[in-house]
């Protein structure tokens, strides 16, 4: 039972967040079918699927949509370039240069679609002059492995691409834009989505700040020194906002309300925690339990959702990513008595093919028979090889979006009277 109930709502959770659905209803929602025609301008993970969703709502006269899918759409007038994530692709500036094209050729009467997504600071770029990809791509490595926060590492990524922190909004006006997002940001505005092409910086650190901070400083070019000495404090202008509606077509929420709607369906009571997931997912994941149980005990819940993205520290060569790592810390404890469920809505839980694992008495018992060292396997990065080994995993292949990770406690004390098949 608690196998199948795991993967009913990993992939309710995922179907919440279906990019080309997702857009489509925002697109009605906002009546963007009377407006029409429109232009489309889409990147990041999810691009693929949201250009469907506006195909299937609005008129479309053209666009360019940059993918990790690179295959052509059937409309004649739509431009697919394949992008590249977490690293920009060889030729992601010859692409940024196309789309700044396009964005330019708008005017005044013209109406402007951007579909943004999580990914998309990789696959739209255009380097400010004397500043390359490769640079750009070093940079933002060096500021990472320094422990730069997503605000930071915007804010210096605006400073040397062209596009991001409002520039495509520039480059669009004086057109009407409607800017549609699928948001992997769990924690903050959503301006530090893809670098917030079309939206102004909300509470930006100083990037000269940053570098100085991360130690990142000798790595800059002289070219990349002035474009951040000069760009720091560029704004986009008031009368450039004015022309931008932003909507959210998902979020990590939608995801969560997904799993909630499916537990309600069999007969289950949901709760759904306002707090974030975070932290070392190896204490992430035991601490969420210990809050579920106390949760369901407490209120009555019969499951208990959270979402957001905890964090692995590698030390192994092995393979596996952060929802693994919090099972398999909690598989080392003992059989739960319950079942827990961690979900990566993209399908790709870090290095393996896992869209989804969970942890209850049978697995922790099956893992015990198989005679796994899960506290080896934790040490070694190697949770893969665990639900590899016990089948405790659901593999869906890339799902065409993201919008961060989510965690399920399915409690043992659930009602008999629930449906649960």
């Amino acid at each position: 039972m608690s196998a199948e109930l795991a993967s009913a709502l990993a992939r309710a959770t995922i179907a919440a967040v279906d990019p080309r659905a997702c857009t489509r209803d925002a697109l009605r929602r906002e009546g963007a079918r009377a407006r029409g025609p429109w232009t489309v301008l889409a990147f990041g993970k999810a691009a693929r699927g949201m250009t469907e969703g506006a195909l299937d709502e609005l008129e479309v006269e053209r666009g360019m949509v940059i993918a990790l899918d690179g295959s052509p759409f059937a409309h004649p007038a739509i431009t697919v370039r394949r992008g590249a994530h977490p690293a920009p692709a060889t030729d992601a500036a010859e692409h940024g240069a196309e789309m700044e094209a396009l964005a330019r050729s708008l005017g005044a009467g013209d109406r402007a679609l951007v579909l943004v997504s999580g990914g998309g600071s990789a696959m739209l770029e255009r380097p400010v002059e004397g500043v390359g990809i490769d640079e750009i791509a070093r940079v933002a490595r060096a500021l990472m492995h320094a422990g730069a926060d997503i605000a930071e590492l915007n804010a210096v990524r605006r400073c040397l691409s062209r596009l991001k922190g409002g520039g495509l909004a520039e480059a669009l006006f004086p057109a009407e834009v409607l800017v549609v997002v699928i948001s992997d940001v769990t924690d903050g505005p959503t301006s530090l989505v893809a670098s917030g092409p079309c939206a102004r910086p909300a509470a930006s650190p100083d990037p000269r700040e940053v570098i100085a901070r991360r130690g990142v400083e000798p790595l800059l070019s002289p070219a990349a020194r002035r474009a951040i000495a000069t760009r720091a404090e560029h704004r986009i202008g008031d009368d450039v906002l004015a022309s931008v509606r932003e909507v959210v077509a998902a979020d990590v929420g939608t995801a969560l309300e997904g799993a909630r709607a499916e537990a309600a369906r069999r007969g289950l009571r949901a709760g759904v925690a306002a707090e974030r997931i975070a932290g070392e997912a190896r204490d992430a994941g035991p601490r969420f339990v210990r809050d579920a149980r106390a949760r369901c005990a407490r209120e009555g819940f019969d499951v208990w959702i959270a979402g957001g993205e905890s964090t692995v520290t590698v030390r192994g060569r092995g393979r596996g990513g952060r929802n693994q790592a919090a099972a398999l810390a909690l598989a080392n404890e003992g059989a739960p008595h319950g079942t827990f469920v961690a979900i990566a809505t993209d399908g790709v839980d870090g290095s393996s093919d896992a869209a989804a694992v969970w942890v209850d008495d049978d697995v922790v018992a099956r893992a015990e028979a198989l005679g796994l060292d899960g506290h080896a396997l934790l040490q070694g990065d190697d949770s893969h090889a665990f639900f590899a080994a016990t089948g405790a995993r659901l593999v869906t292949g890339p799902t065409g979006t993201n919008v961060a990770d989510a965690w399920i406690w399915i409690d043992h004390r659930l009602r008999r009277n629930a449906t649960n098949r």
